[in-house]
C-alpha cells in the first residue's frame, strides 16, 4: 500500500445541488495530475486502492455525456463519496454544515490520511472533490489550511426549477423537508 503523502493544496468544488458543480468538476477532475474520490470510494471508503485503474489512465464516464463502452460501469468515475466522507471526516459530514464542529487532532489526521492514501492509490499529485449543498468550509479548511475552495454558484430560481424537475429530489424528500 503506498504511504500517506502529505495532501497539497487540495480543491474543494462547493456549490448548491443543481448549480453546475458535477459537470465543471468532472471536466476538472480530467486533469492527469488530480486524484478524486470515486463511486468505489464512496461505497467501500476504507478501501482505496478499488480506483488503481486510475493509475494507467483507466477511468469511466458519465453515459449522459458520451456514448461509453459496455465496462464502462466497472470503472472509478469522479463521485461525492459521502460513504467515505461519513465514514472517515464525520458521521453527519453528507447531511450538516458543520459549522460548530470543530475537527480534533485525531480527526485532522484521519482524513488527511485517508485523502493522502487515496491520492497515492491514484498516484496523483494533488487531491480534489465536489461537496454540494451544505459547504461545510469552516470543518474542511481546519483540516487542510491551504485548500483550495472553487464555490460555484447558479442563479437560485434556476437551482430550484431544476431541482423540481429531477426524481431523486422528490424520492429523497426534498420537497418535505430539504436538508440544509
Amino acid at each position: 500500500m503506498p504511504d500517506r503523502r502529505r495532501v497539497d493544496r487540495p480543491i474543494f468544488f462547493i456549490g448548491m445541488p443543481r448549480s453546475g458543480t458535477t459537470i465543471l468538476f468532472e471536466a476538472f477532475a480530467r486533469h492527469s495530475a488530480l486524484a478524486w474520490p470515486s463511486k468505489y470510494t464512496h461505497r467501500w471508503p476504507r478501501l482505496p486502492w478499488l480506483n488503481f485503474t486510475r493509475v494507467f489512465g483507466v477511468e469511466g464516464r458519465k453515459a449522459q455525456y458520451a456514448q461509453t463502452s459496455p465496462g464502462n460501469r466497472f470503472l472509478p468515475i469522479p463521485s461525492e463519496a459521502y460513504g467515505f466522507w461519513n465514514s472517515v471526516a464525520h458521521p453527519g459530514f453528507g447531511r450538516s454544515y458543520l459549522s460548530s464542529v470543530i475537527p480534533d487532532a485525531a480527526t485532522r489526521e484521519r482524513v488527511a490520511n485517508a485523502v493522502g492514501k487515496l491520492s497515492g492509490w491514484q498516484r496523483r499529485a494533488r487531491f480534489a472533490a465536489k461537496v454540494t449543498g451544505p459547504p461545510r468550509i469552516g470543518f474542511l479548511s481546519a483540516i487542510f489550511p491551504d485548500a483550495i475552495f472553487v464555490h460555484v454558484v447558479r442563479d437560485g430560481r434556476a437551482v430550484v426549477h431544476s431541482l423540481l424537475r429531477v426524481g431523486f429530489w422528490r424520492n429523497k424528500g426534498g420537497m418535505q423537508a430539504p436538508f440544509w
